[in-house]
């Protein structure tokens, strides 16, 4: 099989898609499927020479949407190499110019909106709702319809998003993304770490790494942690730090996250570090030397970051609003709590008053959830049992059911 992926960038700078897509091309290489990409990144793009498999650069398109003659020009050239195209993410011309060329072609093509259907969005940026709700009835409803399947990462993500827009009809199947387990073990990035930072070890560190976002409910976890360490006893305080780890999209809103550790004198007394972006070993350094990972974001489809950790037998300190939350609490890998400072104080309590031995068993209990649904191998099987069938009738017998039932109202009160 050959399969074929359309996204519109690879850097890793614009969120976790590319790392999640990353993830799932290593997973079908060891599958022995030929895997390719299409991309409107420039080809001198530094960020696209280590990729495991053939890329193929259009160049940058025009604006944020994308437009660009020749990615058309090399899509049509190459669609018919393909078993099926897959097109990552929504609101771009990526997605319009593959459904072009593959019904031309006659070329299956799936879908992986990648949590741009939530409805947070919606309620969060009603303005540009309105204008996406235009596009959807003029263009992107049509990717989706006519796309052979629409794949979403767990049920929460198909849930949170069939009523976003209207109208909404799919073909609609669950395949987690996955990731590779790092090169080292836990225990020697951790080494590695303290080698490279010293004066933190000993410290029970809780680490926030993702992108700096008022989505991800930074500014919660600043003022919740800020409330919680001031409940500590005053001989306690030093033996806990909060770092926070990524880059910014919004240096007035990073400013913002600095002025509130300020005013609670968090910085002063070396009580939490802004450390920026990291990338490669040193962001497998950060993840392993950490007691646990914290996200209270308001909206997370697959957050990558969460595989990463759990990977490294990391547990993780989440928000509900965690797309997979359910699964991760009843494994026992990680605690959960309500998107607000009184879910940061209450996460961070509840991470405080384990016992060595509770701690011990969600370590455990991390890797194993891990092993079992977040590997590369979890996410690319999933993702070719579905694939392998599409075009055939097996496909169209398969999907018949689950359409109906996943596109049938919701109960009231639902």
């Amino acid at each position: 099989m050959r399969v074929l992926h359309t996204i519109h960038s690879l850097n890793p700078l614009h969120g976790g898609t590319s790392y999640g897509l990353r993830g799932m091309v290593e997973g079908l290489l060891k599958k022995g499927v030929e895997t390719e990409i299409l991309v409107l990144d420039h080809e001198t793009s530094p960020w696209l020479a280590a990729w495991p498999c053939k890329v193929h650069a259009a160049g940058r398109g025009i604006g944020r949407f994308g437009y660009n003659k020749k990615f058309d020009a090399m899509l049509a050239r190459i669609v018919n190499n393909f078993d099926v195209a897959v097109v990552h993410g929504l609101w771009q011309y990526h997605g319009l110019a593959t459904r072009r060329a593959c019904l031309k072609a006659g070329v299956p093509y799936a879908v992986f909106p990648h949590g741009m259907l939530d409805e947070w969005f919606s309620k969060a940026y009603a303005r540009k709702h309105l204008l996406k709700q235009i596009y959807w009835r003029c263009v992107e409803n049509r990717v989706l319809r006519d796309a052979a399947v629409v794949f979403f990462t767990t049920d929460e993500e198909f849930e949170s998003g069939r009523d976003t827009f209207s109208p909404f009809a799919v073909r609609p199947a669950i395949a987690p993304f996955g990731i590779q387990l790092p090169a080292h073990t836990s225990q020697e990035f951790s080494a590695a770490f303290h080698r490279r930072v010293p004066g933190f070890l000993g410290k029970r560190t809780l680490l926030f790494l993702s992108r700096i976002h008022p989505k991800k409910g930074c500014d919660l976890l600043i003022e919740g942690f800020a409330r919680w360490h001031a409940t500590l006893p005053s001989e306690s305080q030093n033996d806990w730090h909060l770092r926070i780890v990524g880059p910014s999209d919004s240096d007035g809103f990073l400013e913002h996250l600095r002025s509130m550790a300020a005013a609670h004198r968090l910085v002063e007394r070396g009580m939490i570090t802004f450390v920026g972006n990291v990338s490669g070993e040193d962001k497998w350094q950060e993840i392993s030397q950490a007691d646990a990972l914290i996200l209270p974001s308001h909206q997370e489809n697959f957050g990558v970051v969460i595989a990463e950790a759990l990977a490294c037998g990391v547990p993780v300190l989440i928000s509900n609003k965690v797309n997979g939350w359910h699964a991760i609490q009843e494994s026992g890998a990680g605690l959960v709590e309500q998107d607000t400072v009184e879910g940061v104080v209450k996460l961070i309590q509840r991470w405080e008053r384990l016992s060595a031995d509770e701690v011990a068993c969600m370590h455990r209990a991390a890797s194993k959830y891990f092993a079992g649904r977040m590997s590369s191998d979890i996410g690319a099987q999933a993702f070719c049992s579905i694939v392998q069938d599409l075009g055939t009738e097996k496909h169209l017998q398969r999907f018949s059911t689950e359409v109906e039932a996943r596109n049938r109202p919701r109960p009231e009160g639902a």
